[in-house]
């Protein structure tokens, strides 16, 4: 999978686009794994990289986002440990950190190498990061809903559905201390 990734992205001339292919690509292989993990019994993708795999929004997103939709089966470090072995096999150079010590748990993805392999990067040693995000006390009312995809591999996802997913754009509008255009682009 990493000779796919940097296949995909070396498609591209443009650092930025080549840069938001291959960050995409390995959005995609950290869903996959979640998939293959089951995680979507507990968690719902949201946020714009989920209105971008969900609902083919045009602006591209860099992180991935997740509510908890049921505490009982919400057992990350499982998922993460699959991941971390998942991404390993395919051939990256990989380290995935975890924190759980706010409401919002946090984790990244960090590749190595890739970013200088494209080009993208003086430094070899320099890493790509896939941030996560899981709210584990989410705003209660949100509806979900069930697609399978096609993005690099085929993964099914549990996400919030537009009504419940512009609801969250309004909340993060409000309540920021300062008004992100992302939010304003996707609300639109």
């Amino acid at each position: 999978m990493k000779t796919e990734a940097l296949e995909i992205a070396g498609r591209f001339s443009e650092p930025g686009e080549r840069l938001n292919a291959l960050r995409e690509y390995l959005q995609a292989q950290v869903l996959r794994s979640l998939h293959e993990s089951e995680a979507f019994t507990s968690l719902s993708f949201v946020g714009g990289t989920a209105l971008r795999f969900a609902h083919n929004l045009r602006r591209f997103s860099e992180d991935l986002d997740f509510s908890v939709e049921d505490t009982r089966r919400y057992t990350p470090r499982p998922w993460l440990a699959r991941l971390d072995r998942s991404l390993r096999l395919s051939g990256y150079d990989v380290t995935v950190s975890w924190n759980d010590r706010k409401i919002v748990n946090t984790a990244w993805v960090r590749f190595g190498g890739l970013l200088h392999r494209l080009g993208l990067a003086t430094q070899p040693l320099q890493k790509l990061g896939i941030k996560m995000e899981i709210d584990t006390r989410p705003p209660a009312g949100a509806v979900t809903e069930r697609v399978v995809i096609q993005r690099h591999s085929l993964i099914a996802l549990q996400y919030h559905d537009l009504p419940s997913m512009m609801s969250g754009k309004l909340h993060a509008i409000v309540t920021r201390p300062r008004t992100k255009g992302r939010d304003w682009y996707d609300l639109m």
